[in-house]
Formats: structure tokens, C-alpha cells, sequence
């Protein structure tokens, strides 16, 4: 259903229009969307022109076990931009400036930070 609806977004839009989309990387639980499941949703995506894809996690299943901490969810970039050619954006409890030079130069294409000009 969700690839139903992109296809349907991006046919209304112009051919170089850039769009993407923010997924679920991990549920964090059993009965949730997994990292493997992720990445082949990513890969579905790509197929039908999205260009950029943000990983996000948990907050769909009723008691996830997430591990909080500083970069928590950097790891779902790392799979996800070994395995398609989109850009791939990262989020989790990113604080530090500098440190999203590191995630940059390795890990993903964008990181998204919020957290770091509230603190």
C-alpha cells in the first residue's frame, strides 16, 4: 500500500521533482517491521524513482526495546546505503556537529538533527 501511494504522489509531481520518504528501519520487537524488511522495502522503493530515504525507528508496536543513546539508529543508514543507490538520511539522537562529519564520510548521505539545538 505505501509503495501505491508514492507511485500516486510522484506521477502528480513534476519528472525532476525530488522525492523520498521516511521509513521504519526497526520496531525494536519481534512482531515488527525488521532491518532486513526495511531493506527491502528501500529496494522497492528505488524501483519506482524514490531518491532519497530517511531511517527512522520504533513508535509502531506497543512495547519496542529501544536502545537509546547517542546515534541509536545510524546503523539502519550503514545497510541501507551498502544496499541501494538512493541517498540515504540518518537520525537518532544525533548531537554532536562535528561528529556528523564521521557519519557523512561514512555511514550516510544527510543526517538530520534536531536534538542538538534544543539541548
Amino acid at each position: 500500500f505505501p509503495l501505491e501511494i508514492f507511485s500516486s504522489v510522484k506521477s502528480c509531481l513534476p519528472k525532476d521533482f525530488l522525492i523520498g520518504m521516511r521509513i521504519t528501519g526497526t520496531e525494536w520487537e519481534n512482531n515488527g517491521i525488521n532491518e532486513n524488511e526495511a531493506t527491502i522495502f528501500a529496494k522497492e522503493l528505488e524501483k519506482i524513482w524514490c531518491h532519497y530515504v530517511c531511517f527512522s525507528s520504533g513508535g509502531n508496536t506497543h512495547n519496542p526495546k529501544i536502545p537509546w543513546g547517542p546515534n541509536y539508529q545510524v546503523h539502519l543508514a550503514i545497510k541501507n546505503k551498502k544496499n541501494t543507490k538512493m541517498i540515504v538520511r540518518t537520525v537518532g539522537m544525533i548531537t554532536d556537529p562535528v561528529y556528523t562529519i564521521f557519519i557523512i564520510n561514512r555511514d550516510a548521505d544527510v543526517v538530520a538533527m534536531v536534538r542538538a539545538f534544543f539541548i
